[in-house]
């Protein structure tokens, strides 16, 4: 059957998905949802890349990454990011944005203790973000998240042989077990734990700072963690070397040029200044008052030992 449309007239279901799909890009331009007054300009729009350009369509929660990679499906499945502004979580922001993967931004604000509402304990039962749901699988912890999509994607892992894959498993659980942990107790225990606090804080400062020295020393020979080529080793890095002045104080990225180096790198990568504009789309708690510090320590409200 011929159409009675004329050349330039647009079914009206594609008119839908064009026009909220315009809506989503010029919401990134006013940050914000649209509101009715609201009325897009020849700059707006310039402004405003749709698919194929080198910028992040993000509003209202619904993030479609690096668009440049590929189109979006109007049914692709969007991975639901349960994320703060904390290293963990900014790392997989960065892995997200790398890889032009599309994300549903779900915050969870830790200092009103939303950590532990049973919706949230249901997807990651340790009350901690990072925390991924992709298509009804649950991905938490977020070095696992970060090699659950470079295995989904292919993307940001070495060269497929058996020496490559134990190098990324090592330097990935070294910053797991080791630059993490001890980086966050080393914040903890500078920042927040009370006095008497001496042994304590030499203990995580020390072993910080000989994590650090172990990745400082690595990248003096190579520029990424495994050679050439940047991995999800190198994200895993960066959401935490970004910090180095909180874990040491004003003077500890000075000891560790190489890291700074590193850092520098990845800093310049616009899926990194992509991953650091989310702080902007959602308004976390900022006190830390005494409701706060018993949501993120709970020991607080329990004497033990």
């Amino acid at each position: 059957m011929r159409s009675n449309r004329g050349p330039w007239q647009v079914p009206s279901r594609l008119r839908g998905f064009m026009k909220a799909l315009l809506e989503e890009a010029l919401s990134s331009v006013f940050g914000r949802p649209l509101r009715a007054h609201d009325r897009a300009t020849p700059t707006d729009l310039s402004r405003a890349r749709i698919a194929g350009s080198s910028d992040r369509v993000c509003s209202t929660g619904r993030c479609y990454g690096r668009t440049s990679a590929r189109r979006i499906t109007k049914d692709e499945v969007m991975i639901k990011f349960y994320y703060n502004l904390a290293p963990n979580p900014t790392k997989v922001a960065l892995c997200l944005e790398e890889m032009g993967l599309p994300y549903e931004l779900v915050p969870v604000d830790t200092r009103k203790g939303e950590q532990h509402a049973p919706a949230f304990l249901a997807i990651n039962p340790n009350a901690k973000v990072p925390a991924i749901v992709d298509d009804g699988t649950t991905v938490f912890d977020s070095n696992a998240i970060l090699l659950y999509l470079a295995e989904k994607t292919g993307q940001f892992l070495p060269s497929p042989s058996p020496a490559a894959r134990g190098e990324l498993l090592s330097w990935l659980m070294f910053v797991a077990s080791g630059i993490g942990p001890y980086s966050g107790q080393a914040v903890h225990f500078r920042n927040v734990a009370p006095e008497p606090k001496d042994y304590a804080l030499n203990r995580y400062t020390f072993e910080a700072q000989r994590h650090w020295g172990i990745l400082d020393a690595r990248l003096g020979s190579r520029r990424f963690m495994l050679g050439d080529d940047y991995t999800i080793v190198d994200m895993a890095v960066w959401g935490w070397s970004r910090l180095l002045a909180v874990v040491l104080g004003p003077d500890g990225p000075s000891q560790f040029p190489n890291v700074q180096r590193h850092l520098a790198e990845i800093n310049a990568r616009p899926a990194a200044a992509r991953a650091l504009a989310l702080k902007d789309r959602h308004a976390f708690k900022a006190d830390m008052d005494e409701a706060a510090r018993l949501a993120m320590f709970p020991h607080l409200g329990k004497q033990l030992a």
